[in-house]
């Protein structure tokens, strides 16, 4: 598995504007897996992902899923 993630953040403290940004990128095989979670990678250098919603086809024939809270589209 392919996993990519950005998250920005931005706060806001006596007039002052602090952005932060963290990205993870990896590749890894995925170790387990069933119908609420899998995981990927091995030891401390693994990541569970939460099933929410199984990977479903949109209107547009896109195939997207959503794993803990966030959705994800196929590429």
């Amino acid at each position: 598995m392919n996993y990519k993630h950005q998250e920005h953040t931005e706060k806001s403290i006596a007039n002052q504007t602090f952005n932060d940004a963290k990205q993870s990128n990896f590749k890894a095989p995925i170790t387990s897996f069933n119908a609420q979670s899998f995981r990927i990678g091995q030891d401390q250098l693994s990541h569970e992902f939460k099933i929410d919603q199984a990977p479903y086809q949109d209107e547009q024939g896109h195939w997207k899923m959503t794993l803990n809270g966030e959705s994800y589209t196929r590429q």
